[in-house]
């Protein structure tokens, strides 16, 4: 009776694990989160690492930052002065980041989320055949 019981539990966590583990929207997860994926962009955002083709090249945008606010407007900052402002939002059913410059509003720009934490957010670019990936971390 005991060993069914024992059986029957691990069986139960085995399909939960793989439910959960499945549902990740993004690559890097995270695989559950208690928090709407606007919420955990609503954030205001220091460039960690940046890799251009596999190669590092973070310090092109050093002291760079992005903030994201809640009412979908976000600023981007080169050491604490604003360089572009705009509106952000999720699409393509919340797997990418779409930004729109004020000052250019027939451009935007889409970003592919690879992973959305609330302490950590990477995106991924591709233009022209070359990959750019970001990693942020909270100011």
């Amino acid at each position: 009776m005991k060993y069914t019981n024992i059986l029957k539990v691990s069986i139960l966590l085995l399909i939960c694990g793989t439910l959960f583990s499945s549902c990740s929207k993004y690559d890097q997860g995270p695989g559950l989160s208690f928090r709407s994926k606007s919420a955990r962009v609503t954030n205001h955002w220091k460039v960690q690492k940046v890799l251009w083709e596999g190669d590092d090249v973070t310090e092109l945008l050093e002291g760079q930052t992005y903030e994201f606010k809640e009412d979908n407007t976000y600023a981007i900052y080169d050491n604490d002065i604003v360089s572009e402002n705009g509106k952000w939002s999720l699409v393509e059913e919340k797997e990418k980041l779409e930004m729109i410059d004020n000052e250019y509003p027939d451009e935007k720009i889409t970003y592919t989320i690879i992973k959305l934490k609330e302490k950590e957010m990477m995106w991924e670019y591709t233009e022209d055949d070359e990959t750019f990936e970001f990693t942020f971390i909270p100011k």
